[in-house]
């Protein structure tokens, strides 16, 4: 599976701590338990995508935008997340193309 729009994918822990990341060898220290939608997940157990607002992410330091899902055990117990970081830019391209869309709506796309 491909998942291009994805800057990493990463594991993290039920304490908070980046278990592994695609992004970079070895997994470098950085800590989660603060962020909102780790505490959410820890306080919840919630089965469904949570989408974060605009964060800076900790590792690479550009802005982000976070879908994560909660991993559980047996008898649900909370293991932690796994996290898709998609960067900010990545949505404007998108919102760049629809507002040009609508700026030339009688211009087609040439073949």
């Amino acid at each position: 599976m491909r998942l291009s729009q994805a800057n990493f994918i990463a594991l993290v822990d039920r304490n908070g701590n980046l278990a592994n990341t695609s992004r970079i060898w070895p997994t470098p220290a950085a800590h989660f338990a603060n962020r909102g939608f780790f505490r959410h997940f820890v306080q919840a157990d919630d089965h469904k995508l949570f989408i974060s607002r605009l964060l800076v992410n900790r590792v690479s330091g550009k802005p982000m935008i976070f879908f994560v899902k909660r991993i559980n055990g047996p008898a649900k117990t909370f293991l932690g997340v796994v996290v898709a970081g998609v960067r900010r830019n990545y949505f404007e391209g998108i919102y760049e193309s629809i507002t040009r869309l609508r700026l030339y709506p009688n211009r087609r796309a040439s073949a």
